[in-house]
């Protein structure tokens, strides 16, 4: 992700909207998405596509049918918190996920948001150059 966004060629507004720190001696990661532009139509919050990145939607049910980027990416960290909510899924009750959610409008069919959302002190297992989530969820 953060690829594409460094990729003059593919940020179509030059926007750095995605941070991604980590923590190797406690082997722990952040991702903030930051000020990402979203409307609510029909009930369903879409996040604006900030990319010219050839992405291929998901097949399956929800959050896995999303068809951009960092629409996936929030839908993706959106179902996380939900699952961490669910007290015989998360019985150490670590709670990773946060949201804020703005309006930018009036109430009306497409609403305007301002959404930010972070995954803070995510357990990953570092091996060499490789990434991978540790997880903490039943």
């Amino acid at each position: 992700m953060l690829e594409v966004q460094n990729n003059p060629d593919l940020n179509l507004t030059n926007e750095r909207v995605i941070t991604i720190t980590e923590n190797i001696t406690e082997e722990i990661a952040t991702i903030n998405l930051t000020e990402l532009e979203g409307t609510i139509v029909n009930g369903t919050i879409s996040i604006k596509d900030y990319y010219n990145f050839d992405f291929t939607p998901g097949t399956g049910v929800y959050p896995y049918d999303r068809e951009t980027l960092l629409d996936a990416l929030f839908h993706v960290l959106a179902y996380q918190h939900k699952q961490e909510l669910v007290i015989a899924k998360n019985p150490g009750s670590k709670m990773c996920c946060d949201f804020s959610i703005e309006s930018v409008t009036e109430m009306s069919t497409s609403q305007q948001l301002l959404i930010s959302c972070s995954l803070t002190d995510y357990p990953i297992t570092i091996n060499g150059n490789t990434r991978t989530s540790k997880p903490y969820l039943n």
